[in-house]
Order: C-alpha cells, then structure tokens, then sequence
C-alpha cells in the first residue's frame, strides 16, 4: 500500500470517521456517503495529499496560529449566523443576494482554498468558483450589500490568521 494510495487511506478513513460522528449514524447509506464526501474533500485537497508533501513545518508557533485559527473561524460562524438571523427576518428576505468577486492576492493554491472552505463555512456566503487565469475566488451572498466588508473581512483573515498556518 505505498505510492499515492498509501498516502490517502489514512486521511480517508480519518475524514470518514468524522463525518460519520458528525452524522451519529454508522449506517450503509452513511457509511457510504461519508466515504465519498471524504474522497471528495481528498482530491479537491490539491497537491497537500496528492504530491505528499504538507503544507509546511509544524511548530508550536504554528500550533498556536492554527488554534487561534480555529477560534476565529468559529466567531465568524456565530456572527454569520446572527446575519443570517436578520437576512431571514428582515422585510425583503433574499432581495439582496449576489456573486462578489474576492481577488486572491499573494495566497497560494492552497491558501486560496483554505480561505474559500472558512468563508463558505460561516452562513451567508458559498464559494462558487476560483478562477485561477483573473485569480479571483467568487461567492454567492444572502446579502451582497456587504461585498467591499466581506472582501476586506477575508483580507484581514488571511494576513493576521490563515498565513501563518495555510499560506
């Protein structure tokens, strides 16, 4: 089991087992499914895996970075959900959505999706696409009216969070 299979089961089971805890089921159909999310999320995980090499040296420093990371990404999910809150129960629910276009600055490959996966994690925004010709990433948002805050938003999330650990 050497070569790129080698290198793929471990994370595969890895992914599967947490979606399946996620799920709380160990049902054909789940099984099933979280086999597949899993090998999705693999092979849409670029180089990282494919290639063996990781995205960097792990250090404390970094260690640190990625907890602090992690905290912010699950503040942003709460005040995206708070928006979404009064997107649903605001006078015209969905009269503001859009595409919002987000360059893609100095991230790497992989940076860019790292920053597209937290950006799609908190509700109100979904990657639709990186364009990698105009280095582009592009959302969908509930509320598009807030473009030039989200995009200043992922800018500052990348510079102070993400590229100390996924550049």
């Amino acid at each position: 089991m050497r070569g790129v299979l080698g290198r793929w089961m471990g994370p595969w089971l890895l992914l599967t087992g947490a979606f399946l805890l996620m799920v709380g089921s160990l049902s054909p159909w789940d099984v099933l499914w979280g086999g597949l999310v899993a090998a999705a999320l693999l092979v849409w995980s670029g180089p990282w895996l494919s290639e063996g090499r990781p995205p960097g040296a792990l250090s404390p420093a970094r260690l640190w970075h990625f907890g602090v990371l992690v905290a912010w990404v699950l503040m942003d999910i709460v005040r995206g959900t708070w928006r979404m809150l009064g997107v649903i129960l605001g006078p015209r629910p969905g009269a503001n959505q859009g595409v919002v276009e987000v360059p893609l600055g100095e991230r790497t490959a992989g940076g860019a999706r790292v920053s597209a996966l937290v950006a799609s994690m908190s509700p109100g925004s979904v990657l639709l696409d990186i364009d990698w010709e105009r280095r582009v990433m592009r959302f969908h948002m509930v509320d598009a009216t807030r473009a030039e805050d989200f995009r200043r938003e992922l800018e500052w999330f990348y510079r102070e969070r993400q590229r100390s650990v996924f550049p």
